[in-house]
């Protein structure tokens, strides 16, 4: 008969075989005299990889004993995954003591193969006496016998019709019994009166000389005969109900002895996890073993009786109710609310509102950007810039080459991409030096130095404005060509140019011994320009300091790009400046 599935529940020693590879496995230590309650796991192997035995075969254990004898039994089963034999550890497998090499036999019809061996060592027992005597031990010699005799007859052990191949399990039972040199002979056969009887095969004899005795069940059930008369009703059979509830599978196994779990009543698996996939298996117990039924895991159960009404209890006391739910404080966006109870009890709980505005604040200006800061109700902030209006990006020479007597171009770029252009006329450079105190260059003290209000020493009431010039070019009347040209000139003369700044640090002075300089830069300015230069103070403001430093000035140098200015003493004043580029016309 083929193997079945087997859990173990003694003392396991684990070991392996492979059916093509010879190898050296792992030794199973053993003491003379062990018996039954050792259980030998034997990992099955082919070639290297897990050898899964086919569900039609059998797994028998063989050794030879040293003394001549053997062992040759069935294995007690098989894993789930039919990779692992479990042996029996029989009073004979522990008879003698010493070291053995037994092996696995896998038989799945006239295919036969044995593995390779492992190591079994019987430690010999520290009491002699009474030991029991070695001997040959051939249970699977037994069950080929019965097996073939029933096959013999053209049925297998349950009384199936089988096909002819059956010779062949009964030449594989005479081939172990020559090779173990055992003989086996049929003692009584005998037809069971109760067709409930299972079959049954006994040995008379010894295990050397075996002779089986066969209970055979009753034949195949003949033709259907007429319907009787109606029995009786019986009884009223018992509700389905679960007799016992076991944590594990081999708890259950283990229990099968026990006597509050009647044969046919019902046990369930509760692991106390409802991923294990062992909760709610429903198991039946069996004549021999617990029966699996099915896996009740997620089904609905069975709806049992409604039970009957109970008593009805004492009134319970008057619930608690809420009274009121007020707003009782605020913390920048967490308003705080308490709930009283009717019972008198308060609670509190908070409410997290959303962000708002608390002010807007302007933090700082650079040109024409200004720079606010939004502050947040949570406390958080966020800059942002507006520009204003459309101010100076850049002012850049874009034509001329600082040449006197000749004009440079320059480009201002705006602020909003735009361009618009002038020119500076390239003065001659001045000669000789003079005397720049203030006491000589403003002598009337109005801040302006007095030559600054003179255009070849006439003051500005002089000259004729530009509307003046437009009706006199039109009248002509009263004024020769002489005139005209001569008047003409004076306005082609000078040109004069946008003004500058610059600053002059008090800092920034080099002593070249016996005076002081300082460059500055000044965008446009060319050497052939002429500055007009004045000092820069706060209006309505006299600062004598700042005066007597500018009057330390005594002479002031164009270059492409700079200013150089003279001083004959080192000033100790910042000096602000604001000057005018001047060059003749060509």
């Amino acid at each position: 008969m083929a193997s079945g599935t087997y859990t173990p529940t003694g003392i396991v020693h684990h070991t392996s075989v492979d059916f093509t590879l010879r190898h050296v496995s792992e030794a199973v230590h053993l003491v003379q005299g062990d018996v039954s309650l050792p259980v030998i796991a034997v990992d099955m192997y082919a070639d290297g990889q897990a050898y899964a035995v086919p569900s039609s075969a059998t797994v028998n254990f063989r050794l030879n004993k040293k003394d001549g004898t053997y062992i040759y039994n069935p294995a007690l089963g098989v894993n789930s995954a039919r990779t692992t034999a479990y042996i029996e550890v029989t009073e004979q497998t522990c008879a003698a003591a010493g070291e053995f090499s037994p092996e696995i036999e896998v038989v799945n019809g006239s295919d036969v193969a044995g593995s390779s061996k492992f190591k079994m060592i019987v430690e010999p027992n520290a009491i002699q006496e009474g030991m029991i005597e070695s001997s040959s031990e051939g249970h699977a010699l037994i069950e080929y016998a019965s097996e073939s005799r029933k096959w013999a007859e053209g049925k297998d052990l349950d009384g199936n019709d089988v096909p002819s191949s059956a010779e062949q399990y009964h030449n594989n039972a005479k081939y172990w019994a020559n090779e173990a040199n055992v003989t086996v002979s049929v003692g009584t056969t005998t037809t069971a009166s109760d067709p409930t009887t299972p079959a049954e095969v006994t040995n008379s004899g010894t295990n050397k000389d075996v002779v089986l005795n066969f209970v055979i069940p009753r034949g195949l059930q003949g033709p259907q005969g007429i319907q009787g008369i109606q029995g009786v009703q019986g009884e009223k059979g018992d509700a389905f109900a679960i007799q016992k509830v076991y944590s594990s599978i081999a708890e259950m196994n283990a229990d099968y002895s026990g006597t509050d779990v009647a044969v046919g009543q019902f046990v369930m698996i509760d692991t106390g996890s409802v991923e294990d996939p062992d909760t709610g298996k429903l198991y039946v117990k069996g004549l021999q073993a617990y029966e699996f039924i099915v896996d009740l895991s997620g089904a609905q159960g069975i709806q049992g009786p409604q039970g009957i009404q109970g008593v009805q209890g004492e009134r319970g006391e008057t619930g608690n109710g809420i009274a009121s739910v007020t707003k009782t404080g605020t913390v920048v966006l967490v308003d705080t609310y308490t709930i009283t109870f009717t019972d008198g009890t308060t609670t509190t709980f908070n409410v997290q509102n959303g962000r708002g505005i608390a002010t807007v604040e302007k933090t700082g200006s650079s040109g024409l950007a200004d720079a606010y800061t939004i502050t947040f109700t949570d406390g958080t902030t966020q800059n942002y810039v507006v520009n204003n209006g459309n101010g100076i990006a850049s002012v850049t020479q874009t034509g001329g080459s600082h040449i006197a007597g000749q004009y440079d171009t320059y480009t201002i770029t705006y602020t909003d991409g735009t361009t618009s252009t002038f020119q500076v006329y390239n003065g001659a450079n001045g000669e000789g030096s003079g005397d720049m105190e203030k006491r000589i260059y403003d002598t009337n003290d109005d801040g302006v130095v007095d030559n600054a209000e003179q255009l070849e020493g006439h003051g500005a009431s002089y000259f004729a404005t530009a509307s003046d010039l437009a009706t006199h070019e039109a009248d002509t009347s009263h004024i020769t060509a002489a005139e005209r040209t001569l008047w003409n000139g004076y306005g082609n003369k000078l040109y004069s140019l946008p003004k500058f700044t610059a600053s002059l640090l008090s800092s920034g002075w080099t002593d070249q011994s016996g005076y002081y300089t300082q460059t500055v830069n000044v965008t446009g300015m060319t050497a052939d320009i002429t500055p007009a230069i004045s000092l820069v103070t706060a209006a309505g403001v006299k600062d004598d300091d700042l005066w007597e430093a500018f009057g330390h000035l005594y002479r002031v140098e164009s270059a492409a790009g700079t200013l150089t200015f003279w001083a004959d003493e080192e000033p100790t004043e910042d000096i602000s400046l604001m000057g005018f580029m001047i060059k003749e016309a060509t």
